[in-house]
């Protein structure tokens, strides 16, 4: 039977919303973000495989930002894995009963969802308690210039700077992304003398956007 996206998140959202995970809206993948101890965000994409409909693996992302397998410049590479590339050789083998990392599951056979949400437990504080890698996340430059366009494009959507854009106004939300933001993101870039254009507004507003998302459920559960 072919897994379509919406019958995966129908099946999994309940069970990653009890281990923190928030669900986001995205036209492509399933996503899934939360907040870190450390301040960073896990992020958790649901990707349904092209060559067997019926199956689906999870990726995990650590960054500054709500985002997800951005790798740019210095960016640490590691701040991205599969669940399997988090297993030692003995836990594959008790898992899937082999050896190999890239590992697909199905929802319609014999792979329960509690079982995926326990290898996201298991595997989760191997990324999130990596010291090494948290400390590359936070010297990473790339990264700093993204949370900071993020944080300027956040406060004119709050202080409503972003009304004096008068030169783009979306007809419509665009990627799930409210127009306010968009035009925020589109404000911020030419201030910061950047090329605007429809690709750089759209990721911008979008990672802002996920961000204040995440960070509003934070502050609420506090």
């Amino acid at each position: 039977m072919k897994l379509t996206k919406r019958a995966l998140e129908k099946a999994m959202t309940p069970y990653l919303e009890r281990i923190g995970y928030h669900y986001l809206k995205d036209n492509m993948i399933s996503l899934y973000s939360k907040k870190t101890t450390d301040g960073l965000y896990i992020t958790i994409g649901l990707t349904i495989s092209r060559l067997y409909e019926d199956k689906f693996t999870v990726d995990l992302f650590l960054a500054r930002y709500v985002s997800f397998n951005f790798m740019s410049f210095d960016i640490p590479k590691d701040s991205s894995k599969r669940i399997g590339y988090l297993l030692t050789e003995e836990e594959r083998l008790f898992f899937w009963g082999d050896n190999i990392v890239d590992h697909w599951w199905s929802l319609y056979n014999d792979t329960p969802q509690c079982k995926i949400i326990d290898l996201i437990k298991l595997v989760e504080p191997r990324i999130t308690g990596d010291k090494n890698l948290v400390e590359r996340i936070f010297l990473s430059k790339m990264e700093q210039y993204w949370l900071n366009v993020i944080e300027e494009i956040k406060a004119a959507y709050i202080s409503g700077q972003y009304l004096q854009n008068v030169d783009y106004h979306p007809d419509k939300p665009i990627k799930n992304i409210p127009v306010e933001w968009c035009m925020a993101a589109d404000l911020v870039i030419k201030q910061m003398k950047e090329p605007s254009n429809f690709s750089w507004v759209k990721t911008f507003a979008e990672y802002a956007y996920r961000k204040y998302i995440i960070d509003s459920i934070d502050e609420n559960y506090m």
